[in-house]
């Protein structure tokens, strides 16, 4: 499968071939995505009561707006050309507050820009958001996140689950919206896993000793 529009290097190699000039060849086409994940389905579990999705970090070089790829023989490429509207990190928080409140398992799903006290909260990191080329006839998107579940009701903040979502979702076709639809696939998938590793019960709280 070739990466059409995907690879810097392919236009270079035209232009030297044909004679073009840099200065006088077309700026090659670009395309702006948005994360767009898969609704979650309701689940079946206790009430958590209420909970804080605080804003997904990622594990560079994955934060990067332009598409990142993974190439054979180690190689790894940014897209110069394609790649998401926004910061995946800032996309992911919002799929995962969505995905939370469609679970059913939480009475409230808040998120950094609302001023409001919750007993749970999350930190959850994107460790890996990427296409696989390194087999260019079976590419692939991958992503997967870590996430840390917080009690804050007793005021410490301790660890009560974790969990990790990972997909891999084949990409369609040799076009950057593949690319993009085969990611947004993966983040649902992922994300989906973090929603069924939640725990049974509300967690205990333990009060602060005095």
């Amino acid at each position: 499968m070739s990466m059409i529009r995907l690879l810097p290097t392919f236009a270079l190699a035209a232009m030297l071939a044909t004679g073009c000039s840099v200065f006088n060849r077309d700026t090659p086409a670009t395309a702006s995505f948005m994360l767009d994940a898969p609704p979650q389905q309701k689940v079946q579990g206790a009430s958590l009561g209420s909970v804080m999705i605080r804003s997904l970090a990622a594990v560079q070089p994955y934060d990067s707006r332009a598409f990142v790829y993974k190439m054979a023989g180690g190689e790894w490429r940014y897209d110069s050309y394609n790649g998401f509207l926004c910061a995946p990190s800032d996309m992911m928080t919002d799929a995962v507050a969505r995905a939370f409140q469609a679970s059913g398992r939480f009475d409230l799903v808040a998120t950094p820009s609302v001023a409001t006290v919750t007993e749970l909260a999350t930190e959850i990191v994107v460790e890996e958001m990427y296409s696989d080329f390194s087999d260019a006839a079976k590419p692939r998107a991958i992503v997967k996140l870590r996430m840390y579940l917080l009690e804050r009701a007793s005021g410490r903040s301790g660890v009560v689950a974790q969990s990790v979502g990972v997909a891999s979702v084949a990409i369609s076709e040799s076009s950057p919206k593949a690319v993009a639809d085969a990611l947004s696939a993966a983040a649902g998938q992922a994300i989906g896993q973090l929603v069924a590793a939640l725990p049974a019960q509300k967690p205990a709280v333990v009060p602060p000793k005095q």
